[in-house]
């Protein structure tokens, strides 16, 4: 019997090529687009559940006294040395810090580690990372070690053996390779090439007191003990945050934990130790690969109806010879599972030729050989089996239904069925409009906010490491102050990248909710260099001595926030320990993403906290003041290259995930967009095949070609109207709720919805055309000679 089953169901593929192809071709597609969407999601989903008892790792953050949620990724500094040994649910605890890039000098040959991690011995306690050669805990215990990876070890040292090798960090320190890891997998909310001892750099531990002001400490990760355990020491941190002796600033957050698992789709907190993922893309793509595999169902379930009437009769006749109707659907649905199965190791070899291209955009090792992938691809045959069942549902169920004395003649069914045809066919330019919406609005807003003023300069503004030039900067600064093609030269966190040395949060006057008032340490001229305009009083002077550490300058927000009033100037605020007076108010400025508001920001004179330094370029020849800038640091370093980055340039790296990702939902939607098409092909040849005796007859009274292409396209367009008109609310509802993420953004007008409807109706036009053209232009001889 099933034998029987497969081979009606091959004959039904070859007899009708063009409507096999159309489905072949759609479900290859949608599955592949799922396939690829469904390891994406993975991906996402698994960060750092491949680490040992990672359910019971902890990292401590400081959430909002009031709302709970987390807000501050880094401990404050003497956080660590406080409670170490105070709580027994603790099996491990580490603390880490990041200083990010850093040079290594192998040999004289300088190398960078992109992602140099300071750690203490108990790193490996918590972080079950692989050990390859050496004990990677012993060597963090004392200074002057440090932990390779394999690949930057391979990078540093070729074929010869890294451990017990020296490597000269930063021109100032020697470290003695002391240990070999496995390079971290990349789905771990932080990454890294290599790992020195904590000790080495003392300035990093403090073990005076708990900095609460402080945005310098280290991200503490903790192993407990038990699951069970991981509510109670939460409830001990909190209760140790308000026994603390806290400036009274400081007490808008508190101390909380934050599950390990949940890091990378959780809130983006200030000082976040590394980029995180994104929930609403996730979502997205999800949505969308859901879609396009309905889309081609929806295509399958069409044109299969649209033939039914040509199968009526081979369902009169089995049904006369006592065919029972759950043989009928078990045939129909083999049918469309037959075909789903047949697409399947076609989508995977697709799937397979485009991840590499999906790993260059987005910097992912999406694979199907990762283990994490194991449950998708184990689950893919039945999703394709799903697939196939929902595909063939209503032909199975409409077409066993018919009785056998109406099955030669069935033409209420046949109307039922072009109903049904035709609000799935709506169903489909409705989620097409949607999507080509979606698109237009995604793009409108990522360049609104690549364009948008943030109210300071970014053009011709470098920035660099100038913590390593510590005493020598004066003499560096002196060497090029002079240089025509050099405006000014500062020191501090640079504008929009949302740093900060400190915050601390004040309740806001206005709303009466907490904000958090960032606090920048930078030089004297760090507003002046760049562009920061002022609206009342002075600019700090390097030539009072009184305005470093006691003066502060505020922007129009933070005086707002503190409740300063008309007049702020001479007024004394309390900050960091410190009473500083406001000298200088400053028009507001975008100190982090447009996803947030314009912050609230405080200027403290104090260059020597600064590790950035920032140069003003007079922008006539940037290369010509480049190589003098490279010529100065030469004297001072001269085996360290100048390692610098264009402001603007790290402004829109913040946005070139976003963008990628845009780009790639663009990719989706056309795949969507084209997927539909390819069913209202098929139905416009259908159409076209079902009247070709009724066009031969117009053409023979004297139709032209015209009115013909007008009768053929008629339903269509009047479907694509429908769907324009669904489409409308949705689209507007759909694109308000995504453009509440940004603080700043685009006003969606009629434009955008009047272009998309546009596209669709030229989409669908020139889609139906080919079929109409043709039908209209044939010979009438050929449609009625039988007649």
């Amino acid at each position: 019997m099933l034998k029987n089953y497969l081979k009606i169901a091959w004959r039904q593929l070859l007899k009708n090529k063009t409507y096999s192809f159309i489905n072949l071709f759609g479900l290859t597609i949608a599955l592949s687009v799922f396939l690829i969407i469904g390891l994406y999601i993975t991906n996402e989903i698994s960060y750092d559940k491949h680490l040992e008892d990672s359910d019971r790792i902890v990292r401590i953050v400081r959430e909002d006294t009031e709302t709970r949620k987390p807000e501050i990724a880094v401990s404050p500094p003497g956080l660590y040395h406080a409670i170490d040994g105070l709580y027994p649910e603790v099996e491990a605890m580490t603390e880490i810090s990041t200083p990010g890039r850093r040079l290594l000098t192998v040999n004289g040959q300088p190398f960078y580690a992109e992602s140099l991690i300071n750690a203490d011995p108990q790193f490996f306690d918590v972080f079950s990372f692989n050990i390859l050669k050496g004990d990677a805990r012993k060597a963090l215990e004392a200074p002057g070690n440090i932990i390779l990876t394999q690949s930057l070890a391979n990078r540093l040292f070729g074929d010869t053996p890294a451990l017990g090798q020296t490597i000269t960090y930063e021109d100032q320190v020697e470290l003695t390779v002391a240990a070999i890891v496995e390079d971290p997998p990349s789905n771990t909310h932080f990454t890294f090439d290599a790992l020195k001892s904590l000790s080495t750099s003392q300035r990093f531990r403090y073990t005076d007191g708990i900095k609460w002001s402080y945005f310098t400490g280290g991200y503490i990760y903790v192993k407990l003990k038990d699951v069970s355990s991981i509510s109670s020491f939460r409830n001990k941190l909190a209760r140790f945050d308000e026994a603390a002796e806290k400036p009274k600033w400081e007490t808008g957050n508190r101390l909380s934990i934050q599950p390990l698992t949940s890091i990378y789709l959780g809130p983006d907190l200030t000082n976040e130790i590394a980029p995180l993922g994104n929930t609403t893309y996730m979502y997205l793509f999800g949505s969308i690969g859901i879609l396009i595999l309905a889309l081609a169902c929806i295509n399958y379930m069409n044109l299969s109806s649209a033939k039914a009437l040509q199968r009526f009769r081979e369902v009169g006749v089995r049904k006369t010879f006592g065919a029972q109707r759950k043989q009928l659907i078990a045939q129909f649905l083999g049918e469309s599972a037959l075909l789903c199965l047949i697409t399947l190791p076609i989508a995977i070899v697709i799937a397979e030729a485009i991840l590499p291209v999906i790993n260059e955009m987005l910097s992912l090792q999406l694979s199907l050989t990762g283990s994490q992938y194991i449950p998708l691809l184990l689950a893919l045959p039945l999703i394709v089996l799903i697939t196939g069942l929902l595909s063939g549902s209503y032909p199975a169920f409409f077409l066993s239904s018919l009785k056998p004395g109406n099955a030669f003649t069935n033409r209420q069914g046949s109307i039922k069925a072009s109903s049904l045809r035709k609000s799935l066919v709506v169903f489909q330019f409705v989620a097409g409009i949607l999507l080509i919406i979606s698109t237009i609005t995604i793009y409108s807003q990522l360049e609104y906010v690549q364009n948008k003023n943030l109210e300071f300069q970014k053009e011709h503004i470098i920035t660099y490491e100038a913590g390593m030039l510590e005493d020598q900067y004066p003499a560096f600064k002196q060497m090029l102050q002079n240089e025509s093609s050099i405006v000014s030269m500062t020191s501090g966190p640079p504008p929009g990248l949302g740093y900060k040395n400190m915050t601390t949060a004040i309740e806001d006057s206005l709303t009466n909710e907490k904000t958090l008032l960032s606090m920048l340490r930078v030089d004297h001229n760090y507003p002046q260099t760049l562009g920061l305009k002022l609206k009342s009083g002075r600019y700090f002077s390097e030539d009072r001595p009184t305005d470093k550490n006691n003066t502060v300058l505020l922007t129009e927000k933070a005086v707002q926030i503190l409740n300063l009033g008309e007049q702020p100037l001479g007024k004394t605020i309390e900050l960091s320990d410190n009473d500083l007076q406001v000298i200088g108010v400053l028009e507001n400025y975008h100190n982090a993403s447009l996803f947030s508001d314009v912050q609230p920001v405080a200027f403290i004179y104090q260059p020597e906290y600064n590790w950035t330094g920032i140069i003003r370029l007079s922008g006539g020849n940037t290369q010509a003041a480049l190589s003098t800038i490279k010529a100065a640091w030469s004297s001072f370093f001269p085996s360290r290259p100048f390692e610098f980055r264009f402001l603007d340039q790290r402004i829109d790296q913040m946005y070139r995930k976003d963008q990628k990702l845009a780009s790639l939902f663009t990719g989706f939607s056309i795949i969507a967009v084209v997927v539909a098409c390819l069913g209202l092909f098929g139905l416009s040849a259908y159409s076209a095949e079902r009247r070709t005796k009724e066009i031969g007859i117009r053409k023979v009274l004297g139709a032209s070609i015209g009115s013909i292409l007008s009768l053929l396209s008629r339903d269509f367009v009047m479907l694509v109207i429908i769907s324009f008109v669904i489409a409308i609310p949705i689209g507007s509802y759909a694109i308000d709720q995504w453009l509440s993420n940004f603080a700043y953004k685009i006003e969606p007008g009629p434009g955008i919805f009047a272009l998309a409807g546009g596209t669709a109706f030229a989409i669908a036009l020139l889609t139906v055309s080919w079929q109409s053209i043709k039908a209209a232009m044939a010979n009438p001889v050929d449609s009625l000679r039988n007649e």
